[in-house]
């Protein structure tokens, strides 16, 4: 069971990180490319007041994490996550931005085939829906065009971009995921049983289109569409619909469950 220590595979290096006190129920979230654990910090007090434990993915390459080598393959890392994924001990949910919406996916699509728990919903952020993903950032872009890319989208706080070497971390991690990710890109996936598919989405954000996004709605059992106002970081942005929403559709999902 996962709660109050962080685990991580031995092989493969995805650790688990719990934050705050235990609740009834938990949300796991999962990365951007290149993202941290840690970017998900913030959410542990609004999560707490709706009975809700934080957990937070830190892939290998990253922070504590930056002695492990990244895995060789998109499927090997849903393999990793998958299995630490099975050791939460209480009903759960999975939140993916970005990179971290096709792999929240994926995750799901695995426990499926395994046979075992499954979250009481997936919502799936700021990421076009399996079929319709395009490689706008692809492995064969420079550092540089990288770089630009995630400055364009406020991806990437002033304080990391003033120091060349957590430049260089950053865009180690950040080549590791979007490479990974190329791979997958345009696979499709089957319909998850049982499991809603919330996705949300940024007003302003380039990097995803309304068509792709209500493409997600082919991978759920039921689920919905939201746009908040924002880029594509939006759910670290000012719009104030979002904790209410996320909180209803996570509240709705844990009493369909319960």
């Amino acid at each position: 069971m996962i709660d109050r220590q962080a685990t991580a595979s031995p092989v493969g290096g995805v650790t688990l990180k719990a934050f705050g006190q235990e609740m009834p129920n938990r949300l796991l979230c999962l990365p951007y490319a290149g993202g941290s654990a840690t970017a998900y910090v913030p959410w542990t007090m609004p999560l707490a007041q709706a009975g809700i434990s934080l957990i937070a993915a830190q892939l290998p390459g990253r922070q504590d994490q930056l002695h492990l080598p990244t895995h060789r393959t998109f499927e090997l890392l849903v393999a990793d996550l998958a299995d630490q994924a099975q050791r939460i001990g209480a009903p759960y949910a999975v939140f993916g931005h970005s990179f971290g919406a096709t792999l929240a996916f994926d995750l799901a699509r695995e426990l499926q085939r395994r046979g075992t728990r499954m979250p009481v919903c997936l919502i799936v952020s700021g990421a076009p829906a399996p079929h319709c993903a395009d490689d706008s950032v692809s492995e064969a872009s420079s550092d540089a065009e990288l770089l630009d890319h995630i400055q364009s989208l406020d991806g990437t706080p002033p304080d990391v971009i003033a120091d060349a070497e957590l430049v260089e971390i950053f865009l180690r991690s950040l080549k590791a995921d979007t490479s990974l990710l190329s791979a997958r890109l345009g696979q499709g996936g089957g319909q998850l049983r049982g499991v809603p598919a919330f996705a949300y989405g940024g007003s302003v954000d380039t990097t995803v289109t309304m068509d792709q996004l209500r493409g997600w709605l082919d991978y759920g059992t039921g689920g919905r569409i939201r746009v908040f106002t924002g880029d594509h970081f939006f759910p670290w942005g000012s719009d104030q619909r979002f904790w209410p929403a996320l909180l209803e559709d996570l509240g709705s999902s844990f009493r369909r469950t319960g």
